[in-house]
């Protein structure tokens, strides 16, 4: 289900924002996570995204 709102998310971007494909991407999966997780932390972002994640330690 994820992926139908990326793709959709990257039309409507593409159409708007003038960006690289790689950085289209990375800023609709910037978007989907912070509505999925409801917060800009991104170590909260990256521990939800399936895989392997480093996240730095402050």
């Amino acid at each position: 289900m994820e992926i139908h709102f990326l793709s959709t998310l990257l039309q409507t971007l593409s159409a708007h924002v003038r960006l690289g494909k790689t950085r289209q991407e990375t800023l609709s999966l910037l978007i989907v996570g912070v509505i999925s997780t409801r917060t800009v932390n991104l170590s909260h972002i990256a521990a939800e995204r399936p895989g392997r994640v480093s996240v730095a330690c402050l």
